[in-house]
């Protein structure tokens, strides 16, 4: 049977056979030499699937179920595509993941959850050795233990945004020393260990922004040495170390809106001789370090919300450092 003919046979189990030429016509369903290598089953309101339903399909790579409504799944629904790079199962409704259903799936580069019901990271998540993308965001994620991260050696990206998770156990990204981006944006993280990143020498993205950190210690960053943009907006954070940015050279973005400053070191942006766009605005700031003047590459300065002097441009002399400056 020809992978089209089994792609027939799918969507009449599924109910959908009236639909086939959209999915042939997909821009994520693609055939290479009559072998399907990407499935495109998105927006179907498919709410379950049976545990051989691409049964045959050996050399399909992708697989995109986008936008259903499936709230389980089987445990035996990868067993035969040993060949998948690409798991899209974003914006379901699943609650959880069975045990097992990564078994056969060691060459998994992306899976993509995001936009579920997940209160836990997955059980079977460890057994994916090759995977470098993980996007479990805009879940009910409420903890992150270590043990369940600590296989993923290559893992380049991973974005947890919008959970619940108000705990870092130390440790807990030891292991992901190849991480490239990590999102922690909006969740209810109230500190951070000294050292939860000394291992992560290789993040350039790091949002910590939306959670309810109060303080940072100056040990948090200091290894990050190739980190272009640090968001810690949104947060309670009332008083910084002048030296926690110290290490940060080539910082692009920093984004400290939306806190509780109400001064700021004269040398916390010390060292920050990359630094293009710095976000300061919503604090209680009524001054600014004069060393701000001195950042040569900043071009954007955001200061709305604070209450600052009306003459703050006269601070930056005559050298146009900062083409855009947002004030009151």
């Amino acid at each position: 049977m020809s992978d089209k003919e089994i792609l027939s046979k799918i969507l009449k189990i599924l109910n959908r056979s009236n639909i086939e030429d959209d999915i042939l016509y997909s821009s994520l369903t693609k055939f290479e030499n009559d072998s399907l290598v990407s499935l495109d089953l998105g927006q179907l309101e498919l709410d379950e699937l049976p545990g051989n339903i691409f049964e045959g399909l050996v050399e399909l790579r992708e697989l995109y179920l986008i936008n259903n409504n499936l709230k389980l799944l089987p445990s035996s629904i990868f067993q035969n595509l040993a060949n998948l790079s690409i798991i899209d199962f974003s914006d379901n409704q699943l609650g959880d993941l069975p045990e097992g259903i990564f078994e056969n799936q060691n060459g998994l580069n992306t899976l993509d959850l995001e936009g579920n019901k997940l209160k836990s990271i997955p059980s079977d998540i460890d057994k994916l050795i090759n995977l470098r993308e993980l996007d479990l965001s805009n879940n009910n994620i409420k903890e992150l233990p270590a043990d369940k991260l600590n296989n993923l050696k290559y893992l380049m990206k991973l974005d947890l945004d919008k959970n619940e998770i108000g705990k870092l156990e130390s440790g807990i990204f030891d292991d992901l020393t190849e991480l490239n981006v990590l999102n922690l944006h909006n969740n209810k993280i109230k500190e951070m260990p000294d050292e939860v990143l000394k291992k992560n020498i290789n993040l350039e993205v790091l949002s910590i922004s939306k959670n309810e950190l109060k303080a940072l210690s100056k040990p948090s960053f200091s290894t990050l040495k190739k980190l272009t943009y640090l968001g810690l907006g949104g947060n309670d954070i009332e008083t910084l170390d002048e030296n926690i940015f110290r290490d940060l050279s080539n910082l692009h973005t920093l984004s400290l809106s939306h806190n509780n400053l109400s001064t700021l070191p004269e040398n916390l942006f010390a060292g920050l001789n990359k630094i293009v766009r710095l976000d300061l605005n919503e604090n209680k700031l009524n001054s600014l370090p004069e060393s701000v003047a001195n950042l040569k590459s900043l071009s954007v300065l955001n200061l709305k919300g604070n209450g600052l002097p009306e003459d703050l441009d006269r601070n930056f002399g005559n050298k146009d450092v900062i083409q855009n400056l947002f004030k009151e």
